[in-house]
């Protein structure tokens, strides 16, 4: 497939929602969908610059793209994965002191840097060592080397929470600060929380929205990704792992395999489930897949598939190819 930069996603105007006798509604007495979202369902006067200023809102850093709330339409609005794929590129100069480290937590969140770091102490010198004046004297300079590279870091994880509160709308602050864990989180710089929350939060997995709600969406999400006009590839699959996250936050990841096409014996084995989660991953993209761009790669995929001949991807890097 031919690739082209991706495209933003495009803002919409409010719809009107309905109508209403207050003055503070406006000339008119119509109330929009977005006024009723942003401000009069919480009593407050709503602000015409309102939606205009989400709908153009570049954060702290522009270039990083922009979080929000899911209501909300700015033009730079980017998932938690593509965000971290771009943070991951320009860490070196925003935070170049421990970028390594951090580099390998946005590559998975699950890590955690400082213990990255423990890793990296000094050993300890055998009694043969403590003998050598060089020696010592070299492993002093690696242990004052590594004490300030703890400082770094922890100057690093705090610039970096600053950094990614700075691209999220103040309407999805507001919302991340509800959570009585966000202010400790915070200044212990844990910036893969406050990831994962913006991931939940912006994708409108959230206490007070109805949880059938919540997976019903998350799965219209997931299988209904396709590839917008003018969208590269990779910018693609990532909106694509995007849905599959939230798919999976909202409680569907069973979705992803299916015990019919898998052999009785194998059923609880996690390798297998993984296989055919990236089988049924692997189509969906190539389904996805802008047609003309793409030349119509599922329709022939399935023509030969009724030959007998199955060329279908079996893994997502497959599917990028």
């Amino acid at each position: 497939m031919s690739e082209t930069p991706p495209a933003s996603a495009e803002g919409s105007s409010p719809a009107t929602a309905g109508t209403g006798s207050s003055g503070a509604r406006g000339a008119s007495g119509t109330q929009t969908r977005h006024e009723h979202q942003q401000g009069t369902a919480h009593n407050s006067t709503y602000n015409p610059g309102t939606y205009k200023d989400i709908l153009n809102f570049e954060g702290d850093t522009p270039g990083l793209g922009v979080f929000s709330l899911p209501q909300e339409k700015p033009k730079k609005k980017v998932t938690v994965e593509v965000f971290r794929d771009t943070m991951y590129d320009k860490v070196a100069s925003l935070t170049p002191e421990c970028a390594n480290i951090i580099q390998k937590t946005l590559r998975d969140l699950t890590i955690d840097p400082r213990a990255t770091l423990s890793k990296k102490m000094p050993r300890d010198l055998t009694t043969e060592e403590e003998k050598s004046k060089n020696a010592v004297r070299r492993n002093d300079l690696l242990l004052k080397e590594h004490v300030k590279q703890g400082f770094d870091l922890e100057k690093n994880l705090s610039t970096l929470c600053s950094i990614i509160l700075g691209q999220c709308t103040e309407g999805l602050k507001t919302q991340l600060k509800t959570d009585a864990e966000f202010n400790r989180k915070i200044e212990g710089g844990a910036f893969a929380w406050l990831l994962n929350r913006i991931s939940e939060v912006s994708s409108g997995i959230t206490s007070t929205m109805y949880a059938w709600e919540s997976y019903d969406d998350a799965i219209a999400n997931f299988i209904g990704t396709r590839q917008k006009d003018n969208e590269d590839v990779e910018h693609y699959v990532k909106r694509f792992e995007g849905a599959r996250d939230r798919l999976c936050l909202a409680g569907g990841e069973h979705i992803l395999s299916s015990p019919k096409f898998i052999d009785s014996a194998n059923r609880s084995d996690p390798a297998v489930i993984k296989q055919q989660q990236e089988e049924y991953m692997s189509y969906l993209v190539i389904k996805g897949a802008h047609k003309k761009r793409s030349n119509y790669l599922a329709r022939d995929l399935q023509n030969r598939m009724h030959l007998g001949i199955d060329e279908f991807p079996k893994t997502m890097a497959q599917a990028r190819d």
